[in-house]
């Protein structure tokens, strides 16, 4: 599952939709996440703004918190992070 889609044109209802399946579905049981280098953290925190236009405030929660409570919060657990100069490039995630 990539998060490529146009988030600028997704109206409020479908962000909560998007960001329920991503939870639900949430990529197998083993994802690397290519954090730094790709739009995919922008692109999260895009479809939760949105999803807290939709809702309310309990997506607001979700904005401040970092990648390891992001990702605890939906039954993962980092196995191994990778840094590149001192930046996490990468997560390998279990559930």
């Amino acid at each position: 599952m990539t998060l490529s889609m146009g988030l600028h044109a997704l109206p409020p209802a479908e962000a909560v939709t998007a960001l329920r399946n991503l939870q639900a579905y949430c990529l197998g049981p083993l994802l690397i996440l290519d954090w730094a280098r790709s739009p995919s953290c922008r692109l999260l925190r895009r479809l939760l703004e949105l999803a807290e236009r939709a809702e309310g405030s309990c997506y607001r929660e979700y904005m401040t918190w970092g990648p390891e409570r992001m990702f605890a919060a939906s039954g993962w657990r980092i196995e191994e992070q990778q840094e590149l100069d001192g930046l996490v490039t990468s997560w390998r995630l279990e559930w």
